[in-house]
């Protein structure tokens, strides 16, 4: 007769999964963050550059205009006035643009900030900000996000992993609005104990869903759309910061993920796992 494991094996074996799937993923995301890192700083430079240069070559333009303008009889043609504003519309679109890329890079700078095992204190606010811009193309412009957001202190925390919390419930909030709709989020902050609170009018879930939602490989996605354990990693990352996170939902109405963790830790957290899964010396 084959062999059949106790509850206790059974629990033990199950703990092991999850552990292996949590480590992998912590592997993905250093990963990943390491990349994003390297490349918003390898195009930081030139970028700034651009942006910097572009008001030197409006001016040297206006400076060649006038003075083609002032040569005898070339000041006459139609086709001057037209060629200057063309050129400056040229600019204006590749200043804009550049600005744009900017911003991006910023906030994948800030997004992607490495934790090196530390603790530190970290603006929740900056974190929220450079995720919605990362994820605007996503959302915009079929669903508008209102940001409210209190004068709250700096969280100790570990600033790259609290990123993709919110990236991981902003994602799910987008996902969850299938045509147009709204999201809220609240930034507040009550005696030692900021909060953040992310509300969505999407499809909203079940009470048996919204149960397990948390539970690491639970997804309603199709197979290949998710593993489920975005929320899991998120639920662990909180827990460890001593905070809390839960959610609300109606279906048909929409979904309140709120997460609280305090300003200071009353104790260090374990430190997060670095790439091939190990703890940083």
């Amino acid at each position: 007769m084959p062999h059949r494991c106790s509850d206790e094996q059974e629990a033990a074996l199950e703990t092991l999964r999850q552990t292996q799937h949590q480590v992998v993923e912590a592997e993905k995301m250093a990963s990943l963050g390491l990349l994003t890192a390297g490349v918003a700083h390898e195009i930081n430079n030139p970028i700034n550059f651009l942006v910097t240069g572009i008001p030197s070559v409006r001016r040297d333009v206006d400076e060649l205009v006038a003075l083609v303008e002032e040569t005898a009889g070339v000041g006459d043609s139609e086709d001057l006035p037209i060629l200057r504003d063309e050129i400056h519309l040229l600019l204006q679109g590749t200043e804009e643009g550049a600005r744009r890329t900017a911003e991006i890079v910023q906030g994948l700078r800030s997004f992607s900030r490495m934790d090196e095992g530390e603790i530190k204190p970290a603006s929740l606010r900056e974190g929220l900000e450079s995720t919605l811009l990362l994820l605007r193309k996503q959302y915009e412009p079929r669903i508008v996000v209102e940001t409210h957001y209190a004068d709250v202190h700096a969280v100790e925390c570990f600033p790259g992993q609290l990123n993709q919390v919110f990236m991981n419930i902003l994602v799910n909030a987008v996902q969850a609005i299938p045509d147009t709709g709204r999201i809220r989020v609240d930034l507040t902050q009550e005696g030692p104990h900021v909060t953040v609170r992310i509300r969505d009018t999407g499809a909203g879930m079940s009470e048996d869903v919204r149960a397990h939602i948390f539970e690491p490989f639970y997804t309603t996605k199709s197979v290949g759309e998710g593993t489920g354990l975005g929320l899991s990693i998120s639920y662990g990352i909180i827990e460890r910061l001593h905070g809390t996170m839960t959610v609300e939902s109606v279906p048909g109405e929409g979904s309140a993920f709120t997460i609280t963790v305090p300003v200071h830790q009353p104790q260090r957290p374990d430190p997060p796992l670095n790439a091939g899964g190990r703890p940083p010396a």
